[in-house]
């Protein structure tokens, strides 16, 4: 790490910005290890998500979103605290944004999208 970019990251820890603040903690090291649901709750919330992906399908219903509202979902994620931005994944369900925010019948596991 540079020290003009330790510098940067420094002065975020005490922004107003919260997601300036989340990521010098996390690339600073500061920030709290998150933790995921047990490995046999995400392995049910993965196949529930399969299971109503399959119901939309059957039902004649749209699978997936359209690009904006992927984009529109994934930037909730990114800005939200339960992201984990080293395995692209959110801790509170244990899904991986890029996919989950791309189906039609998945919602964010707080209810933000």
């Amino acid at each position: 790490m540079t020290p003009e970019l330790q510098s940067i990251l420094e002065r975020w820890l005490t922004s107003d910005n919260e997601v300036e603040r989340r990521h010098a903690q996390h690339r600073l090291g500061q920030a709290k290890p998150l933790e995921y649901p047990s490995l046999f709750q995400q392995a049910t919330n993965a196949a529930k998500a399969v299971g109503s992906v399959v119901a939309s399908a059957v039902r004649g219903e749209s699978v997936t979103v359209p690009q904006e509202e992927q984009d529109r979902r994934l930037a909730i994620c990114h800005a939200c605290e339960f992201w984990d931005a080293r395995q692209s994944r959110c801790s509170k369900c244990g899904c991986f944004g890029q996919w989950k925010t791309w189906l039609a019948s998945q919602r964010c596991p707080i209810g933000k999208w």
